[in-house]
């Protein structure tokens, strides 16, 4: 039986995450075959010039890989396991080098312009990025790197 879709402004605790990777070097490590360390980086807004704190994602049991990907040529997907998530964050928490004890909200944000399945993240400091990368999964690998940083867009990274 599925299980019924969360609550806007809900927190999850279980499931799988789709994020976007696009196909440029630093996004996606060619050699390793792995999200990039810029895979995890909050998007800068163009117009404020403010990077954002927390990072993008789809709940898979909404969405599909397809849909997650429309609009994107070239991208790839890497999957988010929630339960790896928490479980990677308690590991550093526990490391006194880490200095890290933020909570790291991963909360359920369906919104018109952000599709049906977004899923915030937040906040996403270096060591969460790191972490991030760590536990990723690559589901659909992108296409040929292109070269210098994605264009900007508003649908891109929300």
């Amino acid at each position: 039986m599925s299980q019924p879709a969360p609550r806007p402004g809900e927190r999850l605790d279980h499931g799988d995450l789709y994020r976007r990777v696009s196909n440029t070097i630093g996004h996606y490590d060619y050699q390793g075959r792995r999200a990039g360390k810029q895979a995890f980086r909050p998007s800068l807004d163009p117009d404020t010039g403010i990077r954002e704190t927390g990072i993008s994602t789809y709940l898979a049991s909404l969405t599909t890989r397809g849909d997650t990907l429309r609009g994107h040529p070239g991208y790839g997907v890497c999957i988010i396991s929630i339960e790896v998530f928490r479980a990677e964050l308690a590991r550093v928490r526990a490391d006194p080098k880490a200095r890290f004890n933020e909570d790291v909200a991963v909360t359920f944000s369906p919104s018109e312009r952000d599709g049906p399945a977004h899923v915030y993240i937040d906040p996403v400091p270096a060591i969460v990025q790191k972490a991030l990368r760590r536990i990723a999964r690559m589901d659909v690998e992108p296409g040929p790197p292109v070269a210098g940083r994605p264009q900007y867009d508003p649908f891109d990274d929300r």
